[in-house]
């Protein structure tokens, strides 16, 4: 009975890591230098980021419907409110632009990853940017 029990446990718990394998994770906190790298979106953007609060965009997307905002740039971590979609973003301006964007930091696969939304983020339009290793 008891070989029987530590079997349904066991299985019990390797279902619930299958499951939760693939669930995002919110992030609270971001130290600067863990962001500083080259990061690839999958809406074929590139976000530079170096330390000091500098950055250079390569075809990023921005709120306007249909452009892309290339060149260099400022960014800032926010820690933001309940309502917002992670407790904590990357938050950037072109020079070119009065326009910020909010870079959501969650964990994904284990990987820190950035979701920049368009809209109500129930809608899934969204770039995941993800930092290009090596």
């Amino acid at each position: 009975m008891v070989d029987m029990r530590r079997a349904v446990a066991g299985t019990v718990v390797g279902l619930a890591l299958i499951a939760t394998a693939g669930c995002d994770e919110k992030v609270k906190e971001v130290p600067a230098s863990s962001i500083v790298g080259v990061w690839r979106s999958t809406c074929d953007g590139t976000l530079t980021v170096a330390e000091g609060g500098t950055f250079t965009a390569e075809s990023i997307r921005t709120e306007t419907e249909g452009t892309k905002g290339t060149g260099p740039g400022t960014w800032r971590i926010e820690k933001n409110g309940s309502t917002s979609p992670s407790p904590v973003s990357l938050d950037v301006k072109l020079d070119d632009s009065n326009q910020w964007l909010s870079l959501y930091f969650i964990k994904r696969k284990g990987q820190l990853t950035m979701l920049q939304y368009f809209g109500d983020p129930d809608n899934n339009d969204t770039c995941v940017f993800t930092m290009r290793q090596g």
